[in-house]
């Protein structure tokens, strides 16, 4: 529970009206019954301000947390496929292993993109573009140009669409941050 109550202003109000009308002989006495609204309408605004700062947070945390949890680990995935790709050029031996995981990671990848960063999603499919032609590079002979495409910061080079990849995926981390810290300043609001 949020707002722990303390009755003791309501039950001094009490006692003071009881007292009051045995002195006067009043039904109502008009400064009490102001503080009595005073004090319904305190105590009103304070469960108003607790459940709409309660539910700022909580907005905040479904939308924020949640997503920077999930981001994160997109990022992680795209990591670990960068390091298969470039772990390929340097074991220079079978890649069949490597291809699987690369793809396993890519998948799970787009899986986390989903709709939610076109940016990032365009570019993992200009990466596997890209990686496709490393590993036909690769696959021919050509292991010079296998690196080169690997290493390349030209516009359909590995290096470069991951870096795109790896830029959109911090730029979308740091919208979420500012979104989480939007909806716990928006609880202090209150």
């Amino acid at each position: 529970r949020l707002v722990r109550r303390d009755n003791t202003t309501e039950a001094a109000l009490v006692a003071a009206s009881v007292v009051l009308s045995r002195r006067t002989k009043r039904q109502f006495n008009i400064g009490l019954v102001i503080a009595v609204v005073i004090t319904l309408v305190t105590i009103g605004w304070v469960v108003v301000a607790v459940r709409g700062a309660a539910s700022d947070i909580d907005r905040s945390r479904i939308e924020g947390t949640a997503r920077f949890e999930h981001l994160a680990e997109a990022r992680i995935l795209a990591q670990q496929a960068r390091t298969d790709e470039t772990l390929q050029l340097i074991t220079r031996g079978d890649i069949t292993a490597s291809e699987k995981a690369f793809f396993g990671y890519i998948d799970e990848l787009s899986a986390r993109l989903g709709t939610g960063s076109p940016a990032a999603t365009a570019a993992v499919e200009t990466w596997v573009a890209g990686h496709r032609r490393q590993v036909n590079a690769y696959r021919a002979g050509d292991y010079p140009g296998a690196v080169a495409q690997a290493l390349s910061t030209e516009r359909g080079g590995s290096a470069a669409q991951f870096a795109v990849v790896e830029s959109s995926l911090r730029d979308d981390i740091e919208a979420t941050r500012n979104t989480l810290r939007d909806g716990m300043s928006d609880a202090g609001a209150y």
